[in-house]
């Protein structure tokens, strides 16, 4: 009997819904299971929810500069649950020297500039969670 492997669960938040939007699109074209938010609070909720579930997610792409509960607290909050989950910051501004201090701080796996070209966002999100559907593409 096959066991199939559930694909792997992506968290997006941003506070602009037309990004998170886009971004969903382009990453559920690939296979990936993908929720969206658009604020930290959402986030934290969703987050907590799949938790409690059993459905916890691979990576979370976090808004730096969300209104409220910002990308740096929803991260924050997450390794305060103890969770080693992905995360990877969006940021307009990753020139800004702070900007790589707090993702050493959050133990973030990358920090992705915005705007994002979907067909970067595919790549890095491959790499991060080491699927091979796109990275074997990218090798050969």
């Amino acid at each position: 009997m096959s066991h199939l492997k559930a694909p792997p669960r992506i968290l997006i938040v941003d506070d602009y819904p037309d990004i998170g939007d886009m971004f969903a699109a382009v990453l559920s074209k690939r296979g990936y299971s993908i929720e969206t938010a658009t604020n930290g609070e959402q986030a934290l909720e969703i987050y907590q929810k799949a938790r409690e579930q059993g459905r916890p997610f691979d990576l979370l792409i976090l808004d730096l500069a969300l209104p409220g509960i910002s990308g740096i607290m929803v991260s924050e909050a997450v390794r305060a649950m103890g969770d080693q989950v992905k995360i990877a910051f969006l940021t307009a501004h990753s020139d800004d020297p702070m900007t790589g201090a707090r993702g050493a701080i959050a133990n973030v796996v990358g920090i992705w500039r915005k705007p994002i070209e979907a067909a970067r966002l595919q790549a890095n999100v491959a790499c991060v969670l080491g699927d091979e559907r796109v990275l074997g593409r990218a090798s050969k």
